[in-house]
């Protein structure tokens, strides 16, 4: 089995795109979980990587991101720009 390393450098994700910086960090959108902060309001991308290390892609707010039922597709976010990693 193989695993993915590397030294998380914010630099080179922060503006990328949600899709590019997945890729970036050698995931795919199956392996994204989207979160909301405040509740309702999709604002994280919890990317778990290959070794059961999971990254946080924060985005800034946008509209069309607020969901009652708390249920989004990859599609919503995969063009929004990251703002922040951790």
């Amino acid at each position: 089995m193989s695993s993915v390393t590397f030294v998380l450098d914010q630099t080179q994700l922060v503006g990328r795109t949600v899709r590019e910086a997945v890729a970036k960090v050698g995931a795919k959108a199956t392996n994204c979980e989207i979160g909301d902060e405040p509740p309702g309001i999709a604002r994280i991308v919890y990317v778990k990587l290959t070794g059961g290390r999971t990254l946080q892609f924060w985005l800034a707010r946008h509209p069309g991101m607020m969901r009652e039922d708390r249920d989004w597709p990859f599609e919503l976010v995969a063009d929004k720009p990251v703002v922040r990693v951790e």
